[in-house]
């Protein structure tokens, strides 16, 4: 990229000029082939960011919603999950508006029981319940005080 002494072992000539589609011949030429590699490392973070983001479901799938029914179908139903899986991974993965079904709509204990029992990143909760994540952070860690207020106060009786 040109922001530092490039190694003996590095063929930046060759890299740039597979960039440009020519051989280097100026700075100008070794100026725009770094901003094009600086691009093409930019495009494949954020491609690799999207497969995180994306295609892991409940931290045992690899795939789309779809793929994750279709293989949770294909469990024999005597088949128990082996226990040492966590909890979150021998689940069925559940989606943000089943969440809000079962709590009754009832938005900031949804977040809570989806992030907690679900296993639903926050970035993905936001997402789908159309909020910040530093939003979903805050209700999810307001929910977290009331439930740990609620046993002190029912082991205290």
């Amino acid at each position: 990229m040109g922001q530092a002494a490039t190694p003996p072992w590095l063929d930046s000539a060759g890299l740039h000029g597979y960039l440009l589609g020519h051989s280097v011949v100026s700075v100008v030429d070794t100026r725009r082939a770094g901003r094009r590699y600086a691009e093409l490392v930019e495009q494949g973070q954020a491609q690799d960011a999207a497969v995180s983001r994306d295609a892991l479901q409940s931290q045992v799938y690899l795939g789309d919603e779809n793929f994750v029914q279709r293989m949770q179908a294909q469990m024999q139903p005597h088949q128990q999950p082996d226990k040492q899986l966590p909890k979150v991974q021998r689940q069925h993965a559940q989606n943000w508006s089943s969440w809000l079904a079962e709590c009754q709509g009832d938005r900031n204990q949804a977040l809570y029981q989806a992030y907690q029992q679900g296993g639903i990143t926050m970035m993905q909760l936001g997402r789908e319940a159309g909020l910040w994540v530093r939003h979903v952070s805050r209700l999810i860690a307001t929910s977290e005080r009331r439930k740990r207020g609620k046993s002190r106060s029912a082991t205290s009786l």
